[in-house]
């Protein structure tokens, strides 16, 4: 039988590898293929994955690193071998509940014109003990309240916890090609949510696992400046070119846009601070940064200013 749903796992990391494969072949909607890949061939993810005996399982592996040199080309690859009707990228140390699929199924039956469809998460650390729950989503949104509540920082959300239409996915080209990956889901979210929207439950199905590993906490401060930059240029050209929306929300779309330059400001503050220890050497650091790179990456002052005051409160609350 045609597996119905494809969920990939581009595997780097070993530490909780295991776990995540473990939930995915416990999920209680069955029809699906698990293709891992091995982008790590120097770990011990060969001997893991051998551990499973499940004819589900697509093993793949490079002979070298890829994700290092260009994640999104790895995505994309994988999605090209992705042979389901409907998509999930799975990280390599995440949780996915076992009625994800199943829950996702069903919202593609409730709202057949729609692309891509989410869920609530739970972030964990490395103990897997809860941090906190992300905010609940509409059970449906079009595509510029999905866009204005992520710009608005009201709602959160990441990778492993959304199925899309294999399909929709390729016919927008895969996933945005933004370095590092940097934000790279949430402009493909975006777009693939502009025709149709998208449609979410308010279920927890998905543990996100928050630590040292993960992409937005790793790589250096020049490569993220870079992203940022990247990201928010074609951001504000899909907003401003292709973002499909009703004429009773024409004061939604001007307030989306006005609020473009704050989140700006806030990424571009976020990734200076992320750079440096919260000390004066850090706020020094910092400053030296912005003066390098403001230009090249048009960073606004106000990011600086937003960098320098996040790590006077890091520093004052490590006292």
């Amino acid at each position: 039988m045609e597996k119905r749903v494809s969920i990939v796992i581009p595997a780097f990391k070993e530490k909780f590898l295991t776990i995540a494969i473990q939930s995915v072949l416990q999920q209680t909607y069955s029809n699906f293929e698990l293709i891992i890949l091995n982008d790590n061939p120097a770990s011990n993810i060969n001997s893991i994955v051998s551990e499973f005996n499940d004819d589900r399982i697509v093993y793949l592996k490079n002979s070298e690193n890829q994700g290092g040199k260009n994640l999104i080309s790895v995505w994309n690859s994988l999605l090209e071998k992705a042979k389901g009707e409907f998509f999930v990228m799975f990280s390599d140390d995440d949780i996915m509940n076992k009625d994800f699929i199943s829950e996702m199924i069903s919202l593609s039956n409730i709202y057949p014109t729609v692309n891509i469809f989410h869920c609530r998460v739970k972030v964990i650390d490395e103990s897997n003990t809860a941090k906190y729950f992300v905010p609940s989503s509409p059970a449906f949104e079009t595509a510029i309240d999905f866009i204005w509540h992520r710009i608005k920082n009201y709602s959160q959300f990441f990778v492993p916890d959304f199925m899309v239409r294999t399909a929709a996915l390729k016919q927008i080209g895969g996933f945005a090609d933004i370095e590092n990956a940097w934000a790279s889901d949430d402009l493909t979210w975006f777009r693939l949510a502009n025709n149709g929207g998208i449609a979410a439950t308010s279920k927890v199905l998905c543990s996100w696992r928050e630590s040292n590993y993960n992409i937005s906490q790793v790589g250096n401060p020049i490569s993220k400046l870079r992203a940022i930059n990247n990201y928010h240029k074609l951001l504000k050209s899909f907003i401003e070119n292709e973002l499909i929306f009703d004429q009773d929300q024409q004061e939604i779309f001007n307030d989306l846009k006005m609020n473009l330059k704050k989140k700006l400001v806030t990424d571009f503050g976020n990734a200076l601070k992320s750079s440096s220890p919260n000390s004066i050497p850090g706020i020094i650091r910092v400053i030296f940064l912005w003066i390098k790179n403001h230009k090249e990456f048009n960073i606004p002052f106000e990011g600086l200013m937003w960098g320098i005051f996040l790590l006077i409160k890091g520093f004052r609350n490590n006292k």
